[in-house]
């Protein structure tokens, strides 16, 4: 448009304007366009222009979209003077992006914003990478703040913004050192050093600078001085845009003759913009000295031979040279070749070395190298037969009051064939150790201390025989490396506390073993609580065996088999085995006739803690007891005549601490004698093996269970299936040859029934028999034993019993004696058989009286004695009131 302006110009009253209305104009390079924008106003239009506008109230100025229109007017024509190009705020940051803006000023001050893409856009300087059509800058990559030029240009007019490149990323790259030594020889005249660094998009600078060296014994040096060695460096070292690598040259001073070697340092320092310190920043420069003389190289282990070790082995020797040793290497069996470390010396010309090698079994070949500095070499083979040792390792369990100091528990004792197989035992509360050839044979001893026993083992290797307290074993082909020994506290002291340190218990077979004299038995024992060893006896098939065990803290028990410890003791053809618990011995015998069981326990009682006053007398002291052992049906059945019918018996005087000794016969006349004691339950284990006539074998047996219960109305103690075993017999003359030759090697079963016993009371009280009468109050009933059938009974009625005194009706009858014993409770006499060939000599009987509830009586047996009779048989006597026969 042309510097004319065409202004309508609007008077304005004071009053309010009402109808006022703006009408479209045109003219020939501009279109005015207005229409009712509240009070009016509209869009202007012209080639150049579009006005959008409000009139306001009256015609005041009204804004629009960046135009301005002022008050007076209803329409303008206007000229633009200039143009800016701003940006809010004018920084951007680096890889960033900024809006800028391209607005027109008018000559009436009026600000136009340019349309998007009227524009065009271009960058005079800087790191601006690039603007788009709609004013977007882009920023490159910068390592500060940096200052960049833009420029507008739109319809002829111009304008430039300058913006700063904000640095909001490390773009610094690390400049390292290529190395961190370099090596010249002797007469050198320079060395290059190489600086690198990654990336770099900018410029760099970093400062390298030389510095004295350091004198050392190992390797020897002596400090590079400047001036002397080598000439000053303090530089800067520039790296243009995206150059990665420069080379400085370090100039040196060469020296002839006879010089040390020699070595000073160079730094990276100061790093400039775009840069920083990498990996490497300092590094030595070595000047070795002139050296034609090789290193001297001694080998100490492995030594030529045999070596007999675990694996590593240890390779160890010295290395040297007065000028120093680069490298020690070594090759085994032909590998690859590998550094030796060398460890710390004074003395260039002796530096020991150590390492760790494994060599294969058999022949090996060592191949060592040293280098010095210069390079001079020297080698060294050495040819050795490489026997394997494994490492066994041997740990003490013991108790946590002395894990500190495990030898007060127990220790340990190694042994091998041969002897040389196996290294010295290490000593200490540490793992103990021993190397060992493999398949050799090794021993390991554990011996417990005062307080202590050994429980078990632990982590034996496979096939190990553990023997109680020893443990062998061949050396497998690779470490043990955990054979403990588990030491416990000794736990018998208490367990046994103030009773007898004692054990006995009977053996029975199992269900599926036939009873016998061979499968029925006992075992009795004495501990030592110290060191919990038992000595015991097994009486079993007529034969007692002694053994000595030793009860381990787990609970097995060890025997003594010929000097050697073994779970199973021999004996007999059979072996004993046990273990033990605070509840006894469990015990098993095995053999070709079966299994035979038992548990043998210790005494419940004992002279400070004694038996219920229950079972003892008025006085507390002891109890005296009759006990009567009737004969019963057997299952499976036998005949009556194949063993006695009579009721055998026995007295037994039981002690306030639990003990009790019994003496008694059964009904063939066989006198038993035994001694035992109460257990847990009052009960009593009773074994007696019984003498075979005329023989001095004890091939029976007689043995039960005896149960203590005073609470029962009937008795006090009693018996179920108490079993006898008798073998046959070689008949003979006397009386004990021809009863039951047959025997009963399959035995028979008997019961036992008694009552504590007082002496205090008289027959006749105990036994009920009201006052003598001319018919007599008491009578002997005999039964069995061949009496006439019918009934195989025969009574004798014809007794008075005063008090404990007897009379006879009438007092000259012959045809039977009887003797009464008040104070044993016992009684005998002799009697008349009603069986043909009647003896001059009348059989006897005897027996005992029991005085509780209904078995109230006497009980006891006779053994017919027929004239030329050679099988006799035993019958029952029985002593009872008279009334009610």
């Amino acid at each position: 448009m042309n510097s004319r302006r065409l202004l309508f110009s609007l008077s304005l009253a004071c009053a309010v304007v009402t109808g006022l209305r703006a009408e479209t104009r045109t003219g020939g390079p501009y279109q005015l366009h207005a229409d009712h924008v509240g009070s009016g106003g509209g869009k202007a239009a012209g080639s150049i222009y579009i006005q959008d506008s409000t009139l306001g109230s009256i015609g005041g100025t009204s804004n629009a979209d960046g135009m301005l229109s002022k008050v007076g007017y209803i329409a303008q024509l206007y000229e633009v003077v200039s143009l800016e190009i701003t940006a809010a705020p004018a920084t951007v940051d680096e890889r960033g992006t900024r809006q800028l803006a391209s607005t027109a000023l008018l000559d009436d001050g009026t600000l136009l914003a340019n349309l998007a893409g009227s524009t065009t856009w271009s960058v005079l300087s800087g790191p601006i990478t690039g603007i788009s059509s709609g004013g977007l800058a882009s920023a490159g990559t910068v390592s500060e703040n940096t200052l960049a030029s833009v420029q507008g240009s739109w319809s002829g007019f111009s304008d430039t913004l300058d913006l700063t490149v904000l640095d909001i990323f490390d773009d610094r790259t690390p400049v390292s050192l290529a190395a961190n030594l370099h090596t010249v020889f002797q007469g050198a005249s320079s060395v290059e050093i190489t600086l690198t660094r990654p990336s770099g998009e900018g410029p760099a600078s970093v400062t390298l600078a030389a510095s004295n060296g350091t004198n050392s014994a190992m390797p020897p040096f002596t400090g590079g001085v400047v001036g002397k060695d080598y000439q000053a460096l303090n530089t800067v070292v520039q790296f243009a845009a995206n150059e990665l690598v420069k080379t400085q040259t370090v100039t040196l001073i060469p020296r002839t003759g006879k010089v040390p070697n020699i070595r000073f340092n160079v730094a990276l320092n100061s790093p400039g913009p775009g840069a920083t310190l990498g990996a490497i920043t300092q590094a030595e420069i070595q000047i070795l000295a002139n050296d034609t003389t090789k290193p001297t190289l001694t080998l100490k282990t492995p030594a030529a031979g045999t070596v007999s070790s675990v694996l590593p082995v240890l390779l160890t020797g010295t290395v040297g040279d007065a000028l120093g040793i680069e490298r020690l290497e070594y090759s085994l069996n032909g590998s690859t070749p590998e550094d030796l470390m060398l460890g710390a010396s004074t003395k260039a010309t002796a530096i020991p070395f150590s390492a760790e090698i494994e060599p294969q079994e058999g022949a090996n070949s060592l191949t060592l190298t040293a280098y010095d500095l210069r390079g001079n070499s020297t080698t060294l083979v050495r040819d050795f037969i490489f026997e394997r040792r494994y490492v066994l390792t041997l740990l003490r369990n013991v108790p946590a009051g002395v894990a500190a100091e495990p030898d007060k528990a127990g220790t340990l004792a190694l042994a091998a064939v041969p002897t040389k197989a196996a290294s010295t035992l290490t000593k200490g509360p540490a793992p103990q150790t021993s190397h060992v050839v493999h398949g050799s044979q090794v021993t390991v001893t554990a011996s417990a201390k005062t307080g202590h026993i050994l429980s078990h083992w632990t982590g034996l290797p496979a096939g190990a025989q553990t023997l109680g307290n020893v443990v062998s074993f061949a050396m497998p082909e690779a470490d043990v490396p955990g054979l403990t020994a588990v030491f416990v506290a000794n736990p018998f002291p208490a367990l046994v506390g103030t009773k007898k340190p004692v054990y006995q218990g009977l053996l029975e077979p199992d269900g599926m073993t036939p009873a016998n004299n061979g499968t029925v038995g006992m075992v009795t024992g004495t501990l030592t609580p110290a060191k919990g060893t038992l000595s015991g006896k097994i009486w079993l098939d007529g034969k007692s065996t002694g053994f000595v065990a030793h009860l381990h803290g787990n609970g097995s028990v060890w025997f003594l088999v010929e000097k050697k410890l073994s779970t199973q003791f021999p004996f007999l053809g059979r072996s004993l085995e046990m273990s033990w618990s605070d509840d006894g011995l469990d015990m098993e015998v095995s053999g070709p006739a079966g299994t035979s069981e038992g548990v043998a326990k210790m005494p419940a009682y004992s002279k400070t803690q004694t038996v219920g006053a229950g079972l003892l007398d008025a006085l507390g002291k002891q109890g005296y007891y009759t006990v009567a052992l009737p004969a019963k049906e057997q299952s499976p059945a036998k005949d009556t005549d194949t063993y006695p019918q009579g009721t055998g018996y026995k007295t037994l005087t039981l002690l306030a601490d639990g003990t009790f000794k019994l003496a008694g016969v059964l009904a063939d006349g066989t006198k038993i004698t035994a001694a035992s004691y109460l257990v847990e339950g009052d009960e009593a284990a009773v074994f007696i093996q019984l003498p075979i006539p005329s023989t001095s074998a004890k091939d029976g047996s007689f043995s039960g269970m005896l149960v203590f219960d005073p609470a029962n109305d009937d008795s006090d103690v009693s018996a179920l299936d108490m079993r006898w075993y008798r073998p046959a017999v070689v008949e003979g003359t006397t009386v004990a040859t021809q009863l039951y030759t047959a025997g009963w090697p399959d035995g028979v079963v008997l019961d036992a029934v008694g009552a504590l016993y007082d002496k205090n009371l008289d027959f006749q009280t105990v036994l009920a028999l009201g006052a003598p009468d001319v018919d007599g109050n008491a009578a002997l009933i005999f039964k069995d034993g061949k009496l006439v059938t019918p009934p195989d009974l025969l009574v004798v009625p014809d007794i008075n019993i005063t008090l404990s005194k007897v009379a006879k009706i009438p007092a000259t009858n012959k045809t039977f004696t009887l003797t009464l014993t008040q104070a044993k409770g016992a009684f005998n006499g002799t009697f008349t058989p009603n069986w043909t060939q009647e003896n001059k000599t009348l059989p006897k009987f005897q027996g005992v009286v029991l005085q509780k509830g209904a078995n109230k009586g006497g009980y006891g047996y006779f053994v017919s004695n027929r004239l030329t009779d050679l099988d006799p048989e035993s019958g029952s006597v029985a002593l009872k009131a008279s009334s009610g026969l």
